[in-house]
């Protein structure tokens, strides 16, 4: 069977790091990207400002008061989306099977590419040398067998540096680590680790299966697993070409109702602008919703139409949130992603229905504004209060 050779590239602080290419004066400065609002939630920070102490989701007014230097980005969305565009088309030089999970995250499957490219480590470090003279961004960049080692191994050389794990040597590699960087442990299941003495991820997976269970429920078989390094999942290949990812903080963590479905019409608002100003449209959606007792509900559904405008794309959401959000527990952040992005095509206006007519017509007239001002110059008022 054929060795899997995966590439994992992150650039940290993408919103951050994107505003320092255009503005070189705030490298090297302590920055927040949010909107100036009495209850502004941070969207992303720069590096300077996350060694401080200062993360995205935090209230802009705590970050203030912890750093009153701190510079104030406003988000810029259509940026992102351009500079996300442009790092899945320079993916796409080196291999068809490419995954992107949130801003400035892909996995890369290069598997089969060494007659082409060379050695997986060497492709790895030259997908690096790319990213950065084409875009003036520097990632850091994991190569291993499987996608969870590579993307631990970005974590453990962030924010811009290089590691390559051999095959074979993915326990090795993992068993020093802290347990924080595992993927699937959040802070509270990082804090009742620790406070059972399992602090790197070698003691972690050298639990037993009911040592696991016990500290950790359903979930902590898996986890011990993943801290030994096994890991079988398959890039999965944007054949449908890119995807588009919206996360969505809570200002605080809630059971209300209200509150989700503002968040998550401000997460399906964003992700929509980003796929029309690409032309497309959406044909599937995934919901992720976070808990705050570090468990995840996700769903997904595919259309058979292309789906462009954000009422109908809100709709979908709301109904799958219904679906899969079935348990008491107070919500910390969703996340919606659009993928099988296809060229939308607008149907002839003698065949479309009228209020269809009408709302694409309200929505082409928001994004006309928006694409001059802001995204938020024009607020539906389901997404304040």
């Amino acid at each position: 069977m054929r060795e899997r050779e995966i590439v994992h590239i992150n650039v940290s602080h993408f919103m951050a790091a994107v505003e320092e290419t255009l503005e070189p004066r705030l490298k090297g400065r302590p920055c927040a990207v949010a909107r100036d609002a009495e209850r502004a939630v941070i969207f992303d920070v720069s590096e300077v400002a996350f060694r401080a102490g200062l993360r995205k989701g935090m209230f802009l007014r705590d970050a203030r008061r912890m750093m009153r230097d701190l510079t104030l980005i406003e988000p810029k969305p259509l940026l992102y989306a351009r500079a996300q565009q442009a790092l899945f088309e320079t993916m796409t030089q080196f291999s068809p099977l490419i995954e992107q999970q949130e801003r400035g995250h892909f996995f890369i499957d290069a598997s089969g590419t060494r007659r082409l490219f060379g050695p997986p480590g060497d492709l790895a470090a030259r997908i690096r040398r790319e990213v950065k003279e084409a875009l003036s961004l520097t990632p850091s960049t994991g190569h291993a067998a499987n996608k969870l080692v590579a993307k631990v191994a970005t974590r453990v050389v962030k924010p811009d540096g290089f590691a390559s794990i051999p095959h074979g040597g993915e326990a090795s590699f993992l068993s020093p680590q802290e347990v924080e960087l595992l993927p699937g442990v959040g802070p509270k299941i990082a804090r009742t680790l620790t406070s059972l003495g399992v602090e790197t991820l070698g003691t972690l997976a050298g639990l037993t299966e009911g040592q696991a269970s016990a500290v950790l429920g359903r979930g902590g078989v898996r986890l011990r697993l993943l801290a030994a390094g096994v890991d079988d999942s398959p890039v999965l290949s944007g054949a449908q070409g890119p995807t588009v990812r919206v996360e969505a903080p809570f200002p605080e963590d809630s059971a209300d109702p209200e509150e989700l479905s503002r968040r998550l019409f401000d997460a399906v608002e964003e992700g929509g602008m980003q796929v029309r100003f690409m032309n497309r449209g959406v044909c599937a959606l995934k919901l992720e919703i976070w808990y705050a007792d570090g468990l995840t509900a996700a769903g997904s559904e595919q259309f058979p139409a292309p789906l462009t405008t954000d009422r109908s794309l809100f709709l979908k959401a709301t109904l799958l949130a219904g679906r899969i959000h079935t348990r008491r527990v107070r919500v910390k952040q969703v996340a919606v992603t659009f993928s099988k992005l296809s060229e939308s095509v607008r149907q002839l206006d003698l065949f479309i229905p009228p209020d269809l007519e009408k709302e694409q017509r309200l929505q082409e007239a928001l994004d006309t504004i928006r694409r001059k001002y802001d995204l938020h110059a024009v607020r539906y008022g389901r997404s304040l209060g």
